[in-house]
Formats: structure tokens, C-alpha cells, sequence
């Protein structure tokens, strides 16, 4: 049967009493919670887990130029998609080319490299300056 039990490790006790500083502290915690040692019974390390704490610097979000509200520049082809049980005249665009500003109603489709957004009908597309694509309910 095993025993699965969370030690925390301080490099100093590592320096100062080696492994068998852990096992002991491994054996003690054992005994805590199950009442019981089990003496000359090897002790594994099954997980280990490090956590570290650093400053790094804000990164900086791409901003893009602004290109006004006109959304038709991005549009790639129009199809027929189901929403809700019925069709619906669907128009994809293409992220690559929505710039700051655009906004588009749906129902829409935006295809890019590695995911696709749909924008459900009755909601609004709009592209904010760091390329983000805010997707709200239509007013």
C-alpha cells in the first residue's frame, strides 16, 4: 500500500541532513496521520514541484494602426451556417486583416492560423487597439 504525503524541502535541511532528513520528516508526518512508523520501509519520492519568484517586466501588448469602422476589406467568402436550427447568410473574415476600429455584425465567422471566433447573431464585432476581438450583444 502506498502513502502519498506532501514534504516541503528547505535546501538548508537538504545541506545539513541529506535525504535521510527527509525520509525522517517523510516518517514523522506518516506517524502523524496514521499513527504508525513504518521502520526500514524506503521512503520514494513520487512528485516534486519548485516555485520560483522573480520581477520580469510588463510586456508590451501589439497596438495597431486604426483602420477606421469597415470591416468589408477582411471579408473572405459568405456561407450558409446553422445557427439556432435555421440558416443564417454567414460572412467570414480573415483576423489577419481586421485592423483597430473595425466592427462587424453577426452572425460572422473569423478564421486565422490556429483558431476560429464565430460571433452568434444579434452580437457586434469590434477590434480594439491591441487586436483584441470584443464580441458584444447587439444594442
Amino acid at each position: 500500500q502506498g502513502y502519498e504525503i506532501p514534504v516541503a524541502i528547505d535546501p538548508e535541511e537538504i545541506r545539513s541532513a541529506g535525504v535521510a532528513g527527509l525520509e525522517e520528516r517523510f516518517n514523522a508526518l506518516h506517524e502523524q496521520l496514521y499513527g504508525f512508523r513504518m521502520p526500514g520501509t524506503a521512503a520514494e519520492i513520487v512528485n516534486l514541484r519548485a516555485v520560483g519568484f522573480g520581477s520580469v517586466p510588463k510586456p508590451e501588448l501589439p497596438v495597431g494602426a486604426p483602420g477606421g469602422t469597415d470591416a468589408s476589406g477582411a471579408i473572405v467568402e459568405e456561407n450558409q451556417v446553422w445557427f439556432d436550427g435555421s440558416q443564417h447568410a454567414t460572412t467570414v473574415y480573415d483576423r489577419a486583416r481586421l485592423t483597430p476600429q473595425m466592427r462587424f455584425e453577426g452572425p460572422a465567422i473569423v478564421t486565422e492560423f490556429d483558431s476560429t471566433t464565430v460571433v452568434l447573431p444579434g452580437y457586434v464585432a469590434e477590434v480594439d487597439v491591441n487586436l483584441n476581438i470584443l464580441i458584444t450583444p447587439k444594442a
